[in-house]
């Protein structure tokens, strides 16, 4: 819960079956409060449960995932991306939201069995999800587009790709392109998307994934992987006015718009 008037002030140290200690001051009187401290075991059994009483009412700050713990991460994922809300993602690879069905069948030929059909399946409601929500709110993408030679190469990463295998994956040029092709037909389609492309991110594989009033994605894929989730309406103010802040920086008018599909089709043709 949230600090609230700042007046009255309570501590407790619980040992469980052991000892608990127990403090309370008003205002900044915390140098002149009275420390209790208790062993008798009815009042630890009463203290501890004030103690769960309180925590129940918590939420976490965040929920960390990684490739060796990753958790109810998809259960997670989708239910921020069922949540209305503008949106705002900024990372140095493509966003999965983005890629066309055949492509990610593409992929999914490349990894576990077991994995490959409820990815499938996932990534298919994730389409429908994200264009259902274009409908009535905004989508904007600031992502750098790799080089020619590193697309041929096969150095340009799949987001997400450190969730689903033991090693990060890569677009085949094919691949890239047919997903460069979705986001154009995309941009064409839906006032409500945007693209902003930009130079690559400082720390390779970062990306802050932000929906306005209702949490941020927080992740870095290159490894060692990790990812934060937060929903704490502060934290996720401060990161929605440093990405709104971030977009000042780019004119946001039909000429850029143009010019951003014009730069995408140029990669397309020469791919």
């Amino acid at each position: 819960p949230k600090s609230r008037d700042g007046i009255f002030k309570h501590t407790l140290f619980i040992a469980l079956d052991t000892a608990v200690i127990t403090s309370s001051s008003v205002g900044d009187g915390e140098k002149s409060a009275a420390n209790f401290f208790y062993t008798d075991k009815n009042t630890i059994a009463a203290l501890t449960e004030e103690y769960q009483q309180y925590f129940s009412l918590c939420r976490p700050l965040m929920h960390i995932f990684t490739p060796n713990n990753p958790g109810d991460y998809l259960a997670l994922l989708r239910e921020f991306e069922e949540e209305e809300g503008n949106s705002v993602l900024k990372s140095d690879m493509l966003s999965t939201m983005t890629m066309p069905l055949e492509v990610a069948e593409s992929i999914c030929s490349r990894i576990d069995r077991n994995k490959r059909e409820p990815i499938l399946s996932y990534h298919q409601n994730r389409i429908k999800r994200f264009e259902h929500s274009l409908q009535n709110y905004s989508f904007t993408e600031i992502v750098p587009l790799p080089d020619l030679r590193a697309i041929e190469d096969g150095e340009a990463i799949i987001d997400f790709s450190h969730m689903l295998t033991d090693n990060l994956a890569s677009y085949t040029p094919d691949e890239f392109s047919q997903h460069l092709q979705h986001m154009v037909k995309l941009l064409q389609s839906f006032d409500t998307y945007n693209v902003y492309l930009m130079p690559a991110n400082k720390i390779d594989g970062s990306s802050i994934y932000c929906k306005e009033d209702v949490g941020v994605i927080v992740e870095k894929s290159t490894p060692p992987a990790i990812t934060f989730t937060i929903n704490e309406s502060n934290m996720n103010a401060a990161f929605w006015d440093y990405m709104r802040l971030m977009l000042n920086k780019y004119l946001r008018n039909k000429a850029q718009k143009s010019t951003t599909i014009s730069t995408i089709k140029t990669l397309i043709q020469a791919l």
